[in-house]
C-alpha cells in the first residue's frame, strides 16, 4: 500500500534532494534508496533519539510551541514557493490531489464513513447529522485546492510526528506524504491536532497572522488573511479524513494509531471542520 500511494517514493525523494536545502530540525537520512518494481525500501537515520522526544495526542502545545511549529513551516513553504526543483528533482513528487486520489484506490471513502460512524459521541453534533455531505465537500475541497500555487509541503503534520530537543527546539520528523502542494494543508492539519479546541479558537487567527509573516519573510508569497483563512477552511477536510481513515482503515492498510489519538485528532479536527462550516464549500 505505502508503495502503491507513493509513500515510499515521497520519503526518499525528500531525503536525497530537499532536505539538505531546509535550515530546520528535521531528521537526516545517512542513506535512502527504493526499488520502483518491488516498493523495497531502505531509509537509515542518523541517530537523534538520545536528545529528542517525540510529542503525544497528549502533550500541551502552548502558543510558543505553535510558533516553532509554524517557524518550520514557512521554512519549508518558503524555500520551495514555485521552486524551479518543483519541476526538477522534485517533479516525480504527486501533487496533493494525486497523493490524496492515489490513497481513494484503497476504500478510502468506505473507511472515511465508518470512521465518522464510530466517533458520533466526539463530534459537533451539527456535524454529525451531516455527516452524508462530508465525502463530498471532501473532493470539492480537493479541487479547489488543486488550482491554488504550488510548494513543497509535509503532507502529515499531526502532532505525534513533531519532537521536542533537549535544548528545546522543536524538530518534525516523518516525511512519507511529503507532496507538491499548497501551504495550507499543512497549515490547517498543524493546528487543528496540535491546539485543544479550546486554545485553537483562541490563538488560531494570531498564529495564522504569524504564519504569514514568516512564509513572506522566508521568500513565500504575501498572503492576506482572508485568503489564507479561505485555503485553511478548504484544507480542513482532507486532515479530517486522514484520522477517519485511520479511526477505521481498510484491512489493506498497515496498523497506523491507536484508537485513542485517532478519537483526540477526530474531535480536535471535526470542531474546526464545524467551526468553520468547511462542508459548505461550493
Amino acid at each position: 500500500m505505502l508503495g502503491h500511494s507513493g509513500g515510499v517514493l515521497c520519503e526518499v525523494t525528500f531525503h536525497n534532494h530537499a532536505r539538505h536545502l531546509l535550515d530546520i530540525e528535521a531528521p537526516r537520512a545517512l542513506v535512502a534508496n527504493y526499488d520502483p518494481v518491488s516498493f523495497a525500501s531502505i531509509v537509515v537515520f542518523e541517530d537523534f533519539g538520545s536528545h529528542a522526544t517525540f510529542c503525544s495526542e497528549v502533550t500541551l502545545v502552548d502558543r510558543d510551541f505553535a510558533r516553532a511549529q509554524l517557524d518550520i513551516l514557512a521554512r519549508l513553504h518558503g524555500r520551495f514557493s514555485a521552486a524551479p526543483e518543483l519541476a526538477g528533482a522534485l517533479g516525480v513528487l504527486p501533487t496533493w490531489y494525486e497523493r490524496f486520489n492515489n490513497l481513494a484506490t484503497f476504500h478510502l471513502e468506505e473507511s472515511c464513513a465508518a470512521g465518522v460512524d464510530a466517533s458520533e459521541a466526539i463530534l459537533p453534533p451539527e456535524l454529525f447529522a451531516r455527516r452524508d455531505a462530508i465525502w463530498p465537500a471532501t473532493l470539492r475541497s480537493l479541487e479547489r485546492i488543486r488550482e491554488l500555487p504550488l510548494t513543497l509541503c509535509h503532507g502529515d503534520v499531526h502532532l505525534k510526528n513533531w519532537y521536542q530537543c533537549e535544548d528545546g527546539r522543536v524538530g518534525l520528523g516523518d516525511w512519507g506524504v511529503t507532496h507538491r502542494g499548497h501551504w495550507s494543508r499543512d497549515l490547517a492539519y498543524t493546528l487543528a491536532t496540535s491546539l485543544t479546541i479550546a486554545d485553537r479558537r483562541v490563538l488560531e487567527c494570531d498564529l495564522i497572522a504569524y504564519y504569514l509573516d514568516r512564509l513572506a519573510s522566508e521568500g513565500g508569497p504575501r498572503v492576506s488573511m482572508e485568503d489564507a483563512r479561505h485555503a485553511y477552511r478548504l484544507s480542513l477536510l482532507s486532515a479530517f479524513a486522514f484520522w477517519t481513515l485511520t479511526l477505521k482503515p481498510d484491512p489493506a492498510f498497515p496498523d497506523m494509531q491507536p484508537s485513542t489519538t485517532a478519537k483526540v485528532f477526530i474531535e480536535r479536527i471535526g470542531h474546526a471542520v464545524a467551526d468553520y462550516d468547511a462542508i459548505d464549500i461550493a
